[in-house]
Parts: structure tokens; sequence; C-alpha cells
């Protein structure tokens, strides 16, 4: 991921997972908010300020929890997802790429 970003011009400032697997119930797991706050406590991100992408129900959701903005590709599971009560309702873009042209563009 970070040499694809590199290879565009871009990069990470950090990288969050969950490291525990769903039967643990974490509270670091999508749905739950936990990863996003601490993302975004770390970067210094203030939630009303902070998009996060995803392309399914669960990371709509999270981003719900977390009182932050979301927006749907259509990548990966967001084909998907778009059909999704949830997902009609999303901001959507193709990809990561055109989302983050329109960013450049305004």
């Amino acid at each position: 991921m970070n040499e694809q970003l590199a290879n565009q011009g871009g990069r990470a400032l950090d990288v969050f997972y969950c490291p525990h697997h769903p039967q643990d119930g974490c509270n670091c797991r999508k749905p739950l908010p936990e990863l996003l706050d601490t993302a975004m406590q770390a970067t210094g991100f203030d939630p009303t300020q902070t998009v996060y992408v995803g392309d399914s129900e669960k990371d709509l959701l999270a981003a719900d929890n977390a009182e932050c903005a979301s927006v749907l590709v259509l990548t990966g599971k967001g084909q998907q997802t778009a059909m999704t009560d949830r997902g009609r309702k999303a901001t959507c873009y193709p990809d990561l790429a055109a989302y983050t042209q329109s960013l450049l563009a305004t």
C-alpha cells in the first residue's frame, strides 16, 4: 500500500488496524469507533473535519459512530454496498483516485 501511494506521489501519515478476530469482542473492530477515534487523536484530526473512505456498510457505520463524514468507493465491496439503504445515501466515487482528484480540484 505504501509503495503504491509513493508511486503516485502520496504517503500515509500512519497505518492503524485492528489485530483482533471478530469473536474477540474488542472495541477497535468496525463498526465500533475506537480505531477511528485512536487514529484521529494520534493525527490531531477533528472528527468534524475528517472523512473516512471505505467500501462496506461497516465502514460507513464506523464513520457514523466516530462522528465523522464518510465516502463510499465503488471498488472492493463498494458496488454491493451501494445497493443497500446506507449505501444509496452515501457520497460515492468510482475509486480512491477519483475521490482524491475531487479533493485536489477544490
